[in-house]
């Protein structure tokens, strides 16, 4: 495509973030529409069992007696959950203190992610593993980063370079630590997402 004709449809300022370069512009693009069916079967995976613990514990009507301004009356129980965002999703999990209970991840080793993750924290000088809360709020924080960005069709390649040290933009901090998503590892972070919620799940999604 011609570079003027790439301005016309894509914007100057747009293509700004990839330095003008149209391929890479394509090739994030390609890389958003390789990932969208995960990220759209790890959120309602995710919705659905924040419905269950809720329930559980509060009963079928939920979502309408605690969280109003989220619903819409008309709607039916199921029909509001299925509206839920992921940032809502998220707040509810934060709120009700269920990133213990609505994942196991403490398995998760984020220097897959990238090799200057780790998988521990340092306080008084004492070295801490991260507990399995700990890492679904990294790994929710790293989601909804990677969601958001994708469904605006963001540039998800980018990456910082600082005197030869190499950096994901797809961060999150916790503990003082910082932990980045590579964008050679979005894959494999999203299939260890999907692997939490069954082998199965992650066969089926994968299927061609």
């Amino acid at each position: 495509m011609d570079f003027s004709r790439a301005v016309e449809l894509f914007s100057k300022d747009r293509l700004a973030s990839y330095e003008f370069d149209i391929k890479q512009h394509r090739k994030n693009l390609n890389l958003i529409g390789s990932i969208a069916h995960k990220l759209g079967f790890i959120e309602i995976a995710l919705r659905n069992q924040l419905d269950r613990l809720m329930c559980f514990k509060f009963g079928d009507d939920w979502i309408s007696k605690d969280y109003s301004q989220m619903v819409d009356s008309k709607l039916s129980h199921s029909q509001n959950i299925s509206r839920l965002s992921l940032g809502n999703i998220i707040f509810i999990i934060h709120k009700q203190k269920l990133l213990s209970k609505i994942m196991n991840l403490k398995d998760m080793d984020f220097v897959k992610y990238d090799k200057y993750n780790r998988n521990f924290y340092r306080k008084n000088g004492i070295k801490h593993k991260f507990s399995n809360k700990d890492k679904v709020k990294i790994s929710l924080d790293l989601l909804k980063t990677l969601r958001n960005r994708s469904f605006h069709w963001e540039n998800i390649l980018k990456i910082r370079s600082n005197n030869g040290h190499i950096s994901p933009r797809i961060t999150t901090e916790i503990h003082n630590v910082w932990i980045g998503l590579h964008p050679d590892n979005i894959n494999i972070f999203l299939d260890d997402l999907l692997r939490e919620f069954g082998s199965d799940l992650l066969k089926y999604v994968n299927e061609r």
